[in-house]
């Protein structure tokens, strides 16, 4: 489809996990490729799970009038900072403290 970009390559997708098997299992390489993963694995396309807002569920319409909640609202989540700690009120500030 012309509105698509170019799809991840074997070749992309094996140097992801070659940059995520050089660091600690909590680096950042790590966490693209484990989300990278979980997207090929469930192939799900932004109008399934992509809402516009943080704390209201939206609903996704399908043409043949299906109706699907969209997930993950903020609350879905629990983050810890580098020590293990919970954070528990999600703003741009914690934000900075996730691990």
């Amino acid at each position: 489809m012309a509105s698509k970009r170019i799809p991840l390559t074997y070749a992309i997708y094996a140097e992801m996990k070659h940059m995520a098997d050089a660091r600690s299992k909590d680096s950042a390489e790590a966490l693209v490729f484990d989300c990278t993963s979980l997207g090929i694995i469930t192939g799900p396309s932004a109008s399934e799970y992509t809402q516009k807002t943080h704390s209201k569920v939206e609903i996704h319409k399908y043409p043949s009038g299906k109706e699907v909640a969209k997930p993950c609202l903020d609350e879905d989540f629990i983050l810890f900072d580098i020590k293990h700690r919970r954070i528990n009120q999600i703003s741009e500030a914690t934000m900075k403290s996730v691990h």
